[in-house]
């Protein structure tokens, strides 16, 4: 049975962690895609445009069910179990990440901090938990700073994001973070 071909907007890119501040670069970066549709979504024959040379294709397919959240990182560990890993280098003043699944382009961020986009170190840019669009995104207001804490950083790395212009939140109760909101790493 054929699937069939991913549409853009099929998923949303919905936070980038473009500079961590316990990690390197190289250990810490991650994307995560958000599934807005009522089908199951399988990647296959897609890629990371991280504005290089070459976009980057990820092995195995990854999986995405209806209101789900995965992650593509550059390392399986970044602080959590990401759920793919794929080459891929964010620029922290300014880039443009892109998803392409054969051939089409299903959605892109361009973010800089020209450009208004709430860039910092060790909180990841986090996609307002009311505009999961791949056209709201394209928005800078759209954007904030990761406020839970998730181990060496702040995001929410496979799970929804908080409302942006909103009072942080408690990190108890959500999956992989500390108990208390703001408790700093030791290590």
């Amino acid at each position: 049975m054929n699937e069939p071909p991913l549409e853009p907007g099929a998923l949303v890119i919905s936070e980038l962690m473009i500079d961590p501040k316990s990690l390197s670069d190289a250990d810490g970066e991650w994307i995560e895609l958000y599934n807005p549709g009522p089908r199951v979504i399988e990647l296959r024959h897609c890629e990371l445009d991280d504005g290089g040379k070459t976009p980057r294709e990820w092995m195995p397919s990854l999986r995405i069910e209806p209101g789900a959240y995965a992650t593509i990182a550059r390392q399986p560990e970044p602080g959590f179990t990401a759920n793919a890993t794929a080459a891929m280098s964010l620029t922290n003043s300014g880039d443009s990440v892109a998803l392409r699944c054969a051939g089409v382009e299903i959605d892109r961020v361009s973010y800089s901090k020209a450009g208004g986009y709430p860039l910092g170190t060790g909180a990841s840019l986090a996609l307002d938990a009311a505009k999961l669009d791949a056209r709201a995104n394209d928005d800078a207001s759209a954007w904030c700073a990761g406020q839970h804490s998730y181990g060496p950083e702040l995001g929410s790395p496979g799970w929804a994001n908080p409302p942006c212009h909103s009072e942080p939140e408690t990190d108890a109760g959500i999956p992989g973070t500390d108990e208390a909101a703001g408790e700093s790493e030791s290590e």
